[in-house]
């Protein structure tokens, strides 16, 4: 990569003054490289916090930005900043120094920055060219709760009264081996309500820092839990679970360096989760009965129950309004060749109204155990699903390019596909790993999907290669969940 001043050109109509950044990776798509801009030299001290992109960057961008910035650094370090949308302006920058242990930029005679047009603007690399120091920077940002990429285990921290007097909070035990190299120095703590906590992660001590507000913010005294459920790039979604051991219900307020709304958070959007402890008395054979709060937040449950696990499998069972007890966990329990689920500690549900029920289970170390088997792999029983259908997908040249992410799904599949939602998530299962991957319709009919996010972290994950054969398959009673087959190329 590199930069040239540009002499007068005709065909673009440059008249000389203009930066021209060389960057070649085989195809061009604003998907592929974003858009670029400029800015010259650091005045004064050398010291900068806040830059006013160019007019011409604002007339293309300006109305997608969010008033939270993360700008990323080229060593993968991210830091927290904002955008001014009234005056045009990001800020935070000056946070760089202490990443990159400088006092000021005195010498640095350019800043690129960079922005992909859906979720990152970047702040990536130095630049030496010939006696000149170009500085290049990226910004990014997440929007929502979903999440693409491979799916790591989530896992929960339970917060006593000294943790919620403390601006530290120390992970548990094994988590940082489990996540290796994926926690980022800096990361947003994402909440349902909109909230978004900006903290810091020191691989020495395995905590983060930069926690004390959110306490404060949503008056937790310890007694209640935090599920971390990791994004797939580099932030955590996180839900509390109170006292009462039901999903608290989230204050009406966002962070003090946000400016927008908090969300509406309802059980019919994104469910209420709860969980249940495993112990003698409670071994969940078969049946188990929710926590009172539960109930009182969910007075209609539904007597029919589709419990959805977290490889996959799903279940039929139930719910007696006159015992209240759930029922039906025998089938899954005879599908892994398990008794009971007295192996683990805490089983956490989600519940939505007029959906399935999801269930995942936690260790001793609270960590989520991801159960073996895929959704239409033969268990042990007459209730292993039949499949439904089947998706093939080879690998071609044009998939394996560095920023490629748009996968197109056949028409041919479109029995499986026409289930899909315009924006819709998918989940592959091989072993004991998943990956959820975005979908979206490419038009209006609906007729032709695309895998979009999650594609670049899947190939990785497989070590793909062109010629390669994807095969999924789902079940009868689910069109989002994939049994994963790859079939290698034969080499010459």
């Amino acid at each position: 990569m590199f930069l040239r001043n540009s002499a007068q050109n005709t065909h673009f109509e440059l008249k000389g003054g203009e930066y021209i950044l060389f960057e070649y990776f085989g195809h061009f798509t604003i998907g592929d490289g974003g858009w670029r801009f400029v800015i010259c030299g650091v005045e004064g001290d050398g010291v900068i916090d806040e830059i006013d992109p160019p007019a011409g960057f604002i007339d293309r961008c300006g109305f997608a930005l969010p008033h939270r910035i993360m700008f990323v650094l080229s060593n993968g370090k991210m830091f927290a900043g904002s955008y001014n949308s009234e005056a045009c302006r990001f800020s935070g920058l000056s946070s760089m120094f202490r990443i990159l242990g400088i006092d000021s930029f005195n010498g640095v005679s350019k800043f690129l920055f960079t922005y992909d047009g859906t979720e990152f603007v970047s702040q990536e690399h130095l630049l030496l060219l010939g006696s000149d120091i170009n500085f290049s920077c990226t910004l990014c940002w997440c929007e929502g709760m979903e999440s693409s990429g491979l799916t790591l285990p989530n896992f929960i921290k339970f917060l006593t009264n000294v943790d919620t007097k403390s601006d530290y909070l120390k992970l548990p035990t094994g988590i940082v081996s489990q996540y290796g190299g994926r926690l980022q120095e800096c990361f947003l703590m994402k909440f349902r309500n909109g909230y978004e906590l900006p903290v810091y992660f020191s691989d020495d001590q395995w905590t983060i820092s930069g926690v004390s507000n959110l306490y404060e913010d949503f008056g937790l005294n310890g007694g209640e839990m935090l599920l971390f459920e990791f994004n797939g790039k580099s932030d955590f979604n996180v839900y509390v679970i109170g006292s009462n051991l039901t999903e608290i219900e989230y204050p009406n307020i966002v962070h003090y360096l946000q400016k927008n709304r908090p969300r509406v958070v309802s059980v019919r959007n994104g469910g209420l989760k709860f969980v249940t402890f495993v112990n003698e008395d409670n071994p969940m054979s078969d049946e188990f009965e929710p926590p009172s709060s539960f109930k009182r937040a969910t007075p209609m449950i539904r007597g029919y129950q589709n419990f959805l696990f977290s490889n996959g499998k799903k279940i039929e069972g139930g719910y007696h309004h006159d015992t209240g007890i759930f029922h039906g966990f025998k089938k899954f329990c005879l599908i892994l060749g398990i008794e009971d689920f007295s192996n683990y500690n805490v089983v956490l549900f989600t519940y939505e109204h007029d959906k399935t029920t999801k269930v995942s289970v936690y260790d001793d170390y609270f960590v989520e155990g991801l159960f073996p088997r895929s959704p239409v792999l033969a268990g042990l029983n007459s209730h292993n699903p039949t499949v439904f259908g089947r998706i093939e997908i080879y690998v071609k040249p044009f998939h394996m390019f560095k920023y490629f992410y748009e996968v197109d799904i056949s028409t041919v599949y479109e029995r499986i596909t026409a289930y899909w939602r315009r924006r819709d998530y998918i989940t592959a299962y091989l072993g004991d790993r998943a990956w959820k991957l975005e979908v979206r319709a490419r038009n209006r009919k609906c007729q032709r999907k695309t895998i979009l996010e999650g594609w670049i972290q899947f190939r990785e994950d497989l070590g793909l290669a062109v010629g390669d054969l994807l095969i999924l398959e789902c079940p009868t009673n689910s069109r989002h969940h994939f049994s994963l087959q790859v079939i290698k190329q034969p080499l010459a």
